[in-house]
């Protein structure tokens, strides 16, 4: 099965001692003490929830829903502005970041 990658948003903000780490599409949080740990425990949130909705056979539909589009190969880094909503105003840390699918 060829691999498939999906990009996903990830939004870091620090409050008070810790860091809190988002990702708004698939609605999957995290939190560490540093960006980094943040950063790195989100991923491993969101590799549990895609195996966890693969397993479920939700993915298609979730996707759908969520407008998260799946490249057959992984999509060239580009600099782009990113228009969010004014609830993630307190998020300084947004970077975008391509995932494979297994």
């Amino acid at each position: 099965m060829p691999v498939m990658y999906i990009v996903l948003t990830h939004m870091i903000s620090k409050e008070e001692k810790v860091f809190f780490a988002l990702c708004p599409e698939l609605d999957v949080g995290s939190q560490g003490e540093t960006v980094e740990e943040s950063d790195n425990n989100l991923k491993d949130a969101i590799l549990l929830y895609l195996d966890t909705i693969e397993e479920l056979g939700t993915r298609e539909y979730i996707f759908k829903k969520r407008n998260i589009k799946v490249y057959s190969h992984k999509p060239k880094p580009v600099l782009r502005k990113i228009s969010m909503p004014k609830s993630y105003d307190n998020f300084p840390f947004i970077t975008q970041e391509a995932m494979s699918l297994t």
